[in-house]
């Protein structure tokens, strides 16, 4: 067990390029390492002597990165030409369902925790490229695209997973890209 949580920190640490990731990583290792040299008695090291540091951590991480990706994503009023050009949607033990139909789509922010989201992107359109960040801790987020759209999907799941069921569109320039949040 403390050599799969080495190396599950060890791969955050590697692949992922924003800060929460890195500080799994970060802890991921730490916890492995500890449990590694207790059990080889060069350490006492027991989890339970640490869980509440790692609450701490793990909330103070949640309520950062709340604050920055709402910060962040805000987009001048000037900027949006359609009302619907972004998504927004967030369902914690329950569920949320939309459809979109903008012809100039720019992306959103997803979060589904310990629930689920049904989007349906299918009669929407992209001018150049739409950036949705998908954060889902026990729960999912299924989402329709139009035939023509080619899907980028980027993440490191960690007790959990995608699926992509895309297929290759026959032509087009319409790209989205889905960015697992960490």
């Amino acid at each position: 067990m403390a050599a799969i949580l080495i190396v599950v920190g060890i791969a955050y640490l590697i692949q992922c390029q924003q800060g929460s990731g890195r500080i799994w990583g970060i802890i991921l290792t730490f916890v492995g390492t500890g449990m590694l040299l207790d059990r080889l008695n060069f350490i006492y090291f027991s989890i339970w002597s640490y869980w509440p540091i790692l609450l701490i951590v793990v909330g103070l991480m949640m309520i950062m990165k709340a604050s920055t990706r709402w910060r962040n994503f805000r987009v001048p009023s000037s900027e949006i030409a359609d009302a619907n050009s972004y998504i927004k949607a967030i369902a914690i033990l329950g569920g949320f369902k939309r459809s979109n139909n903008s012809q100039e789509f720019r992306g959103g922010e997803l979060t589904a925790i310990m629930g689920g989201l049904e989007i349906d992107l299918r009669e929407a359109s992209i001018k150049d490229e739409a950036i949705i960040d998908i954060f889902a801790m026990m729960g999912g987020v299924e989402m329709r695209v139009p035939e023509d759209w080619l899907v980028v999907v980027e993440g490191f799941p960690f007790m959990g997973g995608y699926e992509d069921k895309t297929r290759p569109p026959k032509a087009s320039t319409n790209a989205l890209l889905l960015k697992e949040l960490r």
